[in-house]
């Protein structure tokens, strides 16, 4: 099914001013409302001379483990976003104008404040809950119930399980499950770790460990002082040091395997 079927037949368009997806009820429209009006500097967007600056650094590793780039979301734009928007029913006067420019700054947004959610609604924008910075530890963390349907979103028994044929009521294939079995609504949490103190700032996190390439990659930001930060060595780069500092001097062709000690021999292993 083409994606401008699917937006049609879900009530979901594309706003013109805000370049976001919002459902036709107006239900998300003061939550985008409240994005920036401009794209959020991750490095994952980081061209021309800025990609010059970080080669050799952790930044410039962490970018090719991610392995996106403004050149591949150009291609994505050519080969998707304008077939789409050529074939729909928008009007191409009145339509929305989404840009390339526009898709880079729905793409800083998503990847700067989206969590996953469940195993249905895979990764989402949710209102309040990336109101909070990020700290490691933090005083509150976000909680779901990830393992739902990934079909229909059902968290208990549905006709999709292989297991039971049992079927809540109100579900089927396609539907959103916004309810348990038991009529309890199914919420997403923040959900708090420590103490807080009155006037103190609440602090999320975006997950454990996070050095500052990944933060300036794919956030935008990073942490003075970050305890998580490290230098690593590709494994060449490490031969190449222990080479040469066991020839003294020589060039690292040229020293010989004997000169090194047993921790050199078995990193180089």
């Amino acid at each position: 099914m083409q994606l401008a079927n699917w937006l049609e037949q879900h009530r979901v368009f594309l706003d013109p001013r805000l370049s976001l997806v919002s459902r036709a009820d107006g239900s998300t429209a003061g939550y985008l409302e409240c994005c920036p009006d401009v794209s959020v500097p991750v490095a994952l967007l980081w061209r021309d001379d800025a990609l010059d600056w970080i080669k050799g650094t952790e930044l410039q590793r962490e970018l090719s483990r991610i392995d996106m780039s403004t050149t591949r979301l150009q291609a994505f734009y050519d080969d998707v976003v304008l077939p789409i928007f050529s074939t729909s029913k928008w009007d191409p006067d009145t339509g929305p104008n989404f840009s390339f420019a526009h898709l880079l700054r729905a793409y800083s947004l998503v990847s700067s404040r989206a969590f996953q959610v469940s195993s249905y609604h895979s990764l989402a924008l949710v209102p309040l809950a990336d109101a909070f910075n990020h700290s490691d530890p933090p005083h509150v963390h976000f909680a779901s119930d990830m393992w739902v349907c990934p079909e229909c979103g059902r968290l208990e028994a549905c006709p999709h399980d292989e297991e039971t044929a049992i079927v809540g009521a109100g579900t089927g294939a396609g539907a959103i499950a916004d309810e348990n079995a038991d009529g309890a609504e199914e919420t997403v949490d923040m959900v708090s770790e420590r103490a807080i103190e009155a006037d103190e700032e609440v602090f999320n996190t975006y997950g454990a460990g996070m050095a500052n390439a990944k933060l300036v990659a794919s956030y935008g930001f990073l942490l003075e002082g970050n305890e998580h930060d490290v230098v690593s060595f590709e494994h060449d780069e490490v031969i190449d040091a222990l080479a040469s500092c066991a020839a003294q001097g020589a060039a690292p062709e040229q020293a010989p395997l004997s000169d090194l000690t047993s921790e050199q021999r078995w990193l180089m292993a």
